[in-house]
């Protein structure tokens, strides 16, 4: 399992989600400027990207807290990963990148303040394995 963990095989399906998520973005946002003006929440657009990303992390929080919704019952790690948390990252995905024509979603305009931490974020890779080996495996909270 460690060797498919780290093979960039078993990442093809996130490339494909990203590419998929570029070209969806690129075809909603025309439907978004002929909905109404862009940068009134009058536009339905403008309302419904509001709402992607925070329910994305809400039904990974469900799926990572909640005993009913462990992903355990959809399959085990790595096809968990395929098919049960790869639409909430593309809802987290999608929602926090908005369309190119609105203006950014309040959620990810709020968290735009945190972009100073991408200098941070393959030290916080790496040390994420570290914590796995050292999480312990009681509780609800399991990764």
């Amino acid at each position: 399992v460690v060797m498919l963990k780290f093979n960039p095989v078993c990442y093809v399906h996130v490339f494909v989600l990203g590419m998929l998520l570029a070209r969806l973005r690129v075809l909603l946002d025309k439907k978004a400027v002929a909905a109404g003006p862009v940068d009134s929440f009058r536009n339905p657009w403008t309302v419904a990207l509001q709402f992607v990303a925070p329910l994305g992390y809400l039904f990974l929080i469900l799926v990572f807290s909640v005993e009913g919704f462990e992903a355990k019952l959809w399959g085990y790690k790595l096809s968990a990963r395929l098919s049960v948390l790869l639409p909430f990252q593309a809802m987290v995905l999608f929602g926090l990148a908005g369309l190119p024509s609105l203006p950014l979603p309040l959620f990810s305009l709020a968290f735009s303040k945190l972009d100073f931490l991408e200098n941070y974020s393959y030290a916080v890779y790496v040390f994420q394995f570290l914590c796995y080996a050292l999480w312990p495996q009681t509780g609800l909270v399991n990764v």
